[in-house]
Parts: structure tokens; sequence; C-alpha cells
């Protein structure tokens, strides 16, 4: 080889080994701003969690001696909307390593329980015993956790432990950012969770309540379990298809355990008890509607009617695209029932159903809730509504529970459709069209 031809070789190896080496150094800059920006953010996200839960503990403290209607409200929102911020702040940190259950329990039932609180306290009611208890026993647990919070915000402040960016990988983090393997913040939040041992059930009128968690199927109550090919015989006679189209999906485990399997071009499940088609959607691409919403209600009617289900009402119904979406609710003698609910969407192009619900139907249904409308008064619509129609109603609570009341359908001055509810208690609830059925769970 030619001694120039070897000069050549040799200066564009250096050249090529310095520009690589500036490329490493530059993404090695570039990945340690990175690592100091997302450290900032956790960092942030910590002690934006740990103050929250610290004004949590403060307005506790204070309602515990607060017993004026006015300043209940006032303390009561204070803790509900640090828990709220709370919960935001915990959803920014890397902890998915960790069971955080007990914590977003906690989180959720303690915003849950002052919303409720602040409601009672407006309406101008005092906390009964019962529910000081609670509050008192929610701010024992608030107290310790804000203490355990600041402990581990101050060791993560001080270098004493990081955030495990590589689910594991922390040999691999120590060559790349040259930092030496430190205890991992989620693996120290998991032990925090030994804060909440003793926690006790609580039961009120609301979404996170304790008693939801064990909430079984009032309609399939008793009822047999069917196997998969029981199953699937179900699903192909609600389908109109061969048993063999079905392919098998994954279980649904909960209150409505269901068998489900995969079609052409949809999903289909069924109950484990009693075998009862529970949800079905078809994803086919619809046409150009040829039938009115009206004609898909009357197709709606029928197909429930054909599926053995009595006693079911339209009680709203709206066009999306090219089908029409219809909500059924169960008839108890002058009074609807909600809970009972089923939806059906039926393709406004050839009339089939496309859209199939019957959850809350089958977790709610009775035949006969022995109701009576006559201890309700008529109702009385704000200023501003004008009603349209009138009659009585079943509508579910935050927490699962169901009350009496009216339903007036009415509009607005600008003449927006709306439903307005009162209960025996005065307490009042109003939807607009556009989110009912839906805002009524």
């Amino acid at each position: 080889m030619k001694r120039r031809t070897l000069i050549r070789i040799i200066s564009f190896t250096a050249a090529l080994i310095l520009v690589l080496g500036g490329l490493v150094l530059y993404q090695s800059r570039v990945a340690a701003l990175y690592l100091r920006q997302l450290r900032g953010g956790y960092a942030r996200a910590l002690g934006d969690l740990t103050y929250h839960v610290a004004a949590m503990e403060q307005s506790m403290q204070r309602g515990s001696y607060t017993t004026s209607p006015a300043s209940l409200v006032a303390v009561s929102n204070e803790v509900a909307e640090a828990a709220g911020a709370a919960k935001a702040c915990l959803g920014e940190l890397p902890l998915t390593s960790a069971d955080l259950s007990m914590l977003e329990r906690y989180l959720c039932q303690a915003g849950d329980y002052a919303d409720i609180l602040a409601r009672k306290a407006a309406a101008g009611q005092s906390p009964a015993a019962d529910e000081r208890e609670a509050v008192d026993a929610l701010y024992g647990y608030t107290r310790e956790l804000s203490a355990r919070l600041y402990e581990l915000e101050g060791e993560y402040a001080a270098s004493a432990m990081d955030f495990d960016y590589f689910a594991g990988s922390r040999p691999t983090a120590t060559l790349i950012f040259s930092r030496a393997a430190l205890p991992d913040v989620a693996d120290a939040m998991g032990e925090l969770m030994g804060v909440f041992e003793g926690y006790p059930e609580l039961l009120y009128d609301g979404p996170y309540s304790s008693h939801l968690t064990g909430r079984k199927s009032v309609y399939l109550a008793g009822q047999n379990e069917v196997t998969r090919d029981e199953a699937r015989g179900a699903a192909a006679a609600f389908l109109g298809v061969e048993a063999s189209a079905l392919a098998d999906d994954s279980d649904l485990g909960g209150a409505l355990a269901a068998h489900c399997f995969t079609f052409q071009s949809g999903e289909i499940c069924v109950t484990k008890a009693g075998g009862v088609v529970m949800t079905c959607a078809n994803e086919r691409a619809l046409g150009e509607p040829e039938l009115s919403l009206e004609q898909g209600g009357q197709l709606a009617a029928d197909f429930l009617t054909a599926q053995g289900y009595a006693g079911m009402e339209l009680a709203a119904s709206r066009q999306q695209g090219g089908m029409g979406l219809y909500s059924f609710a169960y008839r108890d003698g002058d009074i609807l029932c909600y809970p009972d609910l089923i939806q059906v969407g039926i393709g406004l192009d050839r009339g089939d159903v496309v859209r199939y619900d019957a959850t809350a139907y089958l977790m709610n249904h009775i035949d006969a809730r022995g109701l009576k409308s006559s201890t309700l008064g008529e109702g009385t619509l704000p200023e501003g509504l004008t009603a349209v129609s009138a009659g009585y109603a079943v509508i579910p609570t935050a927490g699962g529970f169901e009350t009496l009341v009216t339903e007036t359908c009415c509009t607005d001055t600008d003449g927006a459709a709306m439903r307005f509810y009162e209960g025996a208690a005065g307490e009042q609830r109003i939807l607009t069209e556009e989110n009912f059925p839906a805002g009524l769970f």
C-alpha cells in the first residue's frame, strides 16, 4: 500500500473517530439535559403531592372544630379540591411498579366524602355522628400519610433515592448517566402503603363508596353458570349466525363475568351466570341512512320484544351518523325505572342491530319495586323552564342507590330540550337532552 493511501486512511479514520466522539458527547449531553428536566418534573409532582396531602390534613383538622354550615362548606370544599389535586400529582409520577391502590382509594374516598359533606352543609344539615367518626378516621390516616410523604420528599431532594426510569435496568442507567444505583421511590411509596393498615370500609352515597366494590347483579342472582359452548350458542342465536363463526376472546370478570367472542366485524359478550347476552358491538361500515330515526326506534323496540324483554319503553333516541341509538327503560306501573336501562343501536341503512348494551338492566332489574308515586308531589320547575311532559321515575344516585323522583321533560328559554328531576326531599338534578341518559349514571 502506498504511503499516501495509508496517510489518507489514517486521516479519515481519525476524522471519523472525532465526529463519532462528538456525536456521542452531544447525545450524552442531550440525554443528561433530558434527565435533569425529567427529574425536575418528578420532583415538582412529588412536592405537590406532599403539599396537597398536607393541605388536606390542615383542612380536616380545622373541620373537626367547625360547626357553622358556611364554614363546613368551605372546609369540605378545600379537602375535596386538595384530594383531586393530589390524585393528579400521583398520576404524573412513574410509580407503575408499586401497588398504590390503597392510596388511590383513599384519595378518591376522601375527596368524594368531603364533597358530600359540603353539599349537606350547603343544605343546612350538620354531619351525623357516624359521619364525624368517619372524618376523624380519615384525618388520622391523612396526618400519618402527610408525615411519611414529607420524609420521602426530603430523601429524594437529598438524592438519597431516585426514580427507576428504566423499569429495573439500573445498570444501564448508571452506565449512560454515571449515576450510582439508588433506592427506588416507587419501592418506598409501596412500603408507605403500610400507613393504611386497618383502613375502614367507608360507606356513603358516592361513586367510591366501599359498598360498590362487592356489588352483585340483581337480575342474575341465583342463575346457573353456563359453559363457554353454551354461551357461544346464545351469542350465535343473538347474531343469527352459526356458532362456528364466533372466535374465543378474553373473558370479563367482576359482577357481570362474561364469556366473550369475536365475529367478522365485532364482539359479543354473554354472562357466565344465566347465559344472557350483555353487550354486542358490530363495527361494520354504515352506509347512507335509508330509514328514519322513528322507523329505527320501532325496529329496536320489536327486537327487544323478540329477545323477551317485556315492559320496556323508549326513553330517548338520537342519530349518530348512520346509526340510531335508542335508550329503553323498564316501566313499573306509572314509574319509569332508569336503572333498568337497555341501549340498542340500529344501522339506519339496513335496519340491523349494530349496538346492544344491557349492562345496567342486568345489574339492577327488578320486576316490581313496590314504589308509590303518590309519595311525591307534582314537582316545581325553576323559572325559565317550560314543561313539555311530566311523569315519575326511578333514577340512580351517585352511590348506586335508587331514588324516586318526578321527571319533567322541558325546554329552556332558548328552546333547548332538558330533563328536570326532583325528589321528595326537594333535591334536584337537571340534564340536557344531549347528556341523557349517560348523565344519570
